[in-house]
């Protein structure tokens, strides 16, 4: 009997010793991950910034040179007219997905100095991101829509070329004008595709930070 009381005695001390502190571990564990969030928007940001950039200004320099050459032409395409009207959208809604791009990287520099805590919410973050996703796809769309009609003039002007005979009608001869049209929505699609693909990395990132 005493035994058995030493026993019971020896487990109960056990089971009201008071538990350790988990706050600490649950800390440290906590600041690896803000800051790999911190250090993949930043990084994502910058890049994917540069990126959409050098695409945006490649667009806006190849319409520079079309669209004056085009339009003011003699008998310009009507056709082409409108895909530089979605060409020009979609560079314009790259723009805008650029400065999201950008505004990435801020949002880094605030998790880490943790400056304004009402900018550092996740909700406000992951629905920055879903709206990148959005103006990507957005834009995209325009440069496709943009590209097809340029792409479906260029097609109808060498189809209805006839061989081996002078060509009488100017509106029918394919400019290497037309073709820089198709260059521009193709930097537009690059360039918005980047933007998308930033922030939907971006966002599995923190959606998902343990993958």
């Amino acid at each position: 009997m005493p035994v058995m009381a030493r026993y019971k005695s020896h487990i109960f001390s056990m089971l009201s010793r008071p538990d350790p502190p988990s706050s600490s571990p649950g800390r440290k564990a906590g600041k690896p991950s803000l800051r790999r969030i911190a250090n993949a928007l930043q990084t994502a940001g910058w890049v994917g910034f540069w990126t959409q950039m050098a695409l945006g200004l490649a667009a806006v320099l190849l319409l520079l040179i079309s669209i004056p050459g085009i339009i003011f032409g003699e008998n310009p395409s009507q056709g082409i007219s409108i895909a530089i009207f979605f060409a020009i959208v979609s560079v314009a809604i790259a723009g805008f997905n650029t400065s999201l791009t950008l505004r990435y990287s801020r949002i880094s520099k605030g998790l880490l100095a943790k400056e304004n805590p009402r900018q550092l919410k996740k909700s406000d973050t992951v629905q920055l991101l879903r709206l990148g996703v959005y103006v990507g796809l957005a834009g995209i769309l325009a440069a496709l829509i943009g590209s097809s009609i340029s792409v479906g003039v260029l097609v109808a002007k060498t189809v209805s070329q006839p061989t081996g005979a002078m060509v009488s009608d100017t509106t029918k001869i394919v400019r290497p004008l037309d073709t820089f049209v198709v260059l521009a929505s193709l930097s537009g699609i690059a360039a918005n595709f980047v933007g998308m693909v930033t922030s939907l990395w971006l966002f599995d990132r923190i959606v998902h930070p343990q993958s």
